[in-house]
């Protein structure tokens, strides 16, 4: 050390004691200068070994109750789709019923034309056929 200073390393929210001067700011953050005894020195650094370096941002009953707010937005999201698609569909007629399902098998042929059964399987064997 420098004159009897030493730098080590302490957790923002870690423990003060007298012979530890405030964190600095910029590049340096989290480091401190420790003044004082030998053994002030030594449990500072035990300090800054034993800590978490990945605090929690937030308790467990917290992120509980962020998790059902969510779930019940998006609930009340579900129930307001399913009502417009049941608006939607009691609005079509017949022809419009019909049209729909023609379209959505004529694209599922058109998916399996392009795409044969075990095409997915095989390797290069799909590409290296005829």
């Amino acid at each position: 050390g420098r004159g009897g200073l030493q730098t080590v390393h302490i957790p923002r929210t870690g423990p003060t004691s007298e012979g530890v001067a405030a964190v600095q700011r910029g590049p340096g953050a989290g480091r401190v200068q420790v003044t004082g005894s030998a053994l002030e020195k030594r449990a500072a650094m035990i300090e800054g070994v034993f800590r978490n370096p990945n605090p929690a941002s937030m308790t467990v009953q917290e992120w509980g109750d962020v998790e059902v707010e969510r779930m019940q937005e998006q609930t009340i999201a579900q129930a307001k789709a399913q009502k417009e698609e049941e608006l939607r569909e009691a609005e079509m007629t017949e022809d419009d019923k019909e049209e729909r399902a023609r379209l959505k098998a004529s694209s599922w042929d058109d998916w399996k034309d392009e795409h044969p059964k075990g095409a997915g399987n095989k390797g290069d064997n799909y590409f290296k056929r005829g």
